[in-house]
């Protein structure tokens, strides 16, 4: 992340064919950790999703549990993708009762404002969905305490059949069970509280929800901007309490702040954003042609990813190509490749003096 658009990556010559002007455009990282490259990553798909997902009435949820249970979550990563999908089950089964088929799509979270691991998954569905026959929309109304009561029930059982399956390391705190009928006994007194399950008001913006789960797509857990102190020892960032309604500072040695942030990095091919119902890549194809003729929208064509220069454009209105002396387009006329076995940890010199002297240079 720290050699995204440098030159030990590549880059791209680019010539003002008129006074000669070269300007060099450096490749990026493509990490999931990258603000950067995230930027683009979202936008692509905001802008795909905006074309595709159908103007209707939706409703935002986040589904949340015991602080008790997340350190389980870290010691058993695979557990992000036991539990991500039930959410959405229990949707598809509370509308399947009304005779219809949603439209659903999720992000899974991992992180606070604070930095804390805190598991929890957002998740926007249609308010009803097609009917069985594919004839209809029937419009539904969701029971918030009923919803929650499943996904208590769902999220247990799964947990109680991974320890009986002996797939389940315990934090040490709970060495002392050792047996299913004592984990059993532990986790039994969650069943009996109440979870946070938050249903936001309905709205007919499906943009709004599109791009408030977007911004999960490829986010880390912190921005640059809420960075306000690093002494080289320690750091000091801002967040906003949701308790308090108000900004605080948090500072924490360096060590446990880097730490804090790269256990937040997805594992590799892991999909953090899903789709359910008739949004599923199995029968959006058959289905979402259907659900937009019923709903009278028009379909749109998916639009095609936008370019690092028209982005650019678009936020910060100034075409990075354009000549800065004669306002020429800039015309590419070499391309140089990073080497071919980039050994990063044989360069950590080289590198943190560059940013460093990058950084002083800004």
């Amino acid at each position: 992340m720290i050699i995204c658009g440098t030159t030990f990556l590549g880059f791209k010559y680019y010539m003002c064919s008129i006074c000669h002007l070269v300007k060099k455009v450096c490749f990026t990282c493509k990490c999931r950790f990258c603000t950067s490259c995230g930027r683009v990553a979202t936008e692509n798909w905001i802008r795909k999703n905006n074309a595709c997902i159908p103007d209707t009435t939706w409703q935002h949820v986040t589904f949340t549990m015991p602080m008790q249970f997340w350190k389980l979550f870290w010691l058993n990563r695979h557990l992000f993708n036991l539990i991500a999908p039930i959410p959405a089950q229990i949707i598809k089964e509370y509308c399947g009762k009304k005779g219809c088929i949603p439209g659903i799509f999720i992000a899974i979270h991992t992180f606070g404002r604070d930095l804390k691991r805190n598991f929890h998954i957002h998740l926007s569905t249609t308010c009803g969905g097609i009917s069985n026959d594919l004839s209809s929309w029937i419009m539904v109304y969701f029971h918030s305490k009923t919803i929650m009561k499943k996904w208590r029930k769902y999220v247990v059982a799964a947990l109680k059949a991974e320890y009986e399956k002996g797939t389940l390391k315990l934090p040490p705190n709970m060495a002392h069970i050792k047996k299913s009928r004592q984990f059993n006994a532990w986790i039994n007194k969650f069943i009996r509280k109440s979870w946070m399950v938050y249903f936001q008001k309905k709205t007919s913006n499906k943009k709004r929800n599109i791009k408030y789960l977007g911004q999960y797509l490829k986010r880390p857990p912190l921005s640059e901007a809420r960075i306000i102190k690093y002494d080289g020892y320690k750091v000091t960032f801002t967040y906003f309490d949701h308790k308090t309604k108000k900004t605080k500072t948090k500072t924490m040695p360096v060590m446990l702040f880097i730490g804090s942030l790269v256990i937040h990095i997805p594992d590799k091919h892991f999909r953090c954003i899903r789709y359910y119902g008739f949004l599923s890549n199995r029968t959006r194809a058959e289905l979402l042609p259907i659900v937009n003729n019923i709903l009278g929208n028009n379909i749109l064509p998916t639009p095609r990813s936008i370019t690092w220069q028209e982005l650019q454009k678009k936020e910060f209105n100034h075409d990075p190509l354009k000549c800065p002396e004669c306002q020429e387009q800039l015309c590419l006329v070499g391309v140089t490749f990073p080497e071919k076995s980039l050994n990063l940890i044989a360069k950590h010199e080289e590198i943190a003096t560059k940013s460093i002297s990058g950084l002083e240079a800004a």
